[in-house]
C-alpha cells in the first residue's frame, strides 16, 4: 500500500500536465502533495519542511547552486537568442529547407548530437529551435 501512495503524486503531476497543460502548476502541486505524504498528512509540517528544503538547497554550495545557476545562465543565453530573433532566422531557413515529417525528426536529431555542450543546454536551445520545425 506505501507503493502505491507514493506514486500518486506522479500520478497527480502527469494528470495535470494533461489536464491543464501547465507544467510548473503540475509540478508545484505534486511537490506539495509528495511533502504533504511525507510528513505524514500534517500540513504544518509540510510547510517547515518545504522552507527547510529550500533554505538548504540556496545555502549549499557544494552541488545545488552551480547547476541552478548555469540553468539561469542557458535559460538567459536561450532568452536573448529568442528576443533577437536569431531562432527566428534558423527556423525560418529550415522551414524553407524541410518538406517532410522524417526530415525534421532528422533535423532535430542532428542538432541534438550537434549542440550537445551540455544536457540542459541541448534540452532548452533544441527544443527552442525545432519547435517551430516541427511544428510546421
Amino acid at each position: 500500500m506505501e507503493l502505491f501512495i507514493a506514486l500518486i503524486p506522479a500520478l497527480v503531476m502527469i494528470a495535470l500536465v494533461i489536464i491543464t497543460r501547465k507544467v510548473l502548476l503540475a509540478l508545484s502541486i505534486g511537490v506539495l502533495l509528495a511533502a504533504f505524504i511525507y510528513t505524514d498528512y500534517h500540513v504544518w509540517n509540510t510547510i517547515v519542511y518545504i522552507a527547510e528544503s529550500l533554505w538548504g538547497i540556496l545555502t549549499s554550495f557544494d552541488w545545488y547552486m552551480p547547476i541552478v545557476g548555469f540553468v539561469v545562465i542557458i535559460g538567459a543565453i536561450t532568452s536573448v537568442l529568442a528576443l533577437t530573433g536569431g531562432i527566428r532566422a534558423f527556423a525560418d531557413w529550415a522551414i524553407s529547407k524541410i518538406k517532410s515529417p522524417m526530415a525534421a525528426k532528422l533535423t532535430t536529431w542532428v542538432l541534438g548530437l550537434l549542440i550537445f555542450i551540455d544536457d540542459y543546454f541541448n534540452a532548452l536551445v533544441i527544443g527552442e529551435v525545432t519547435k517551430p520545425i516541427t511544428d510546421k
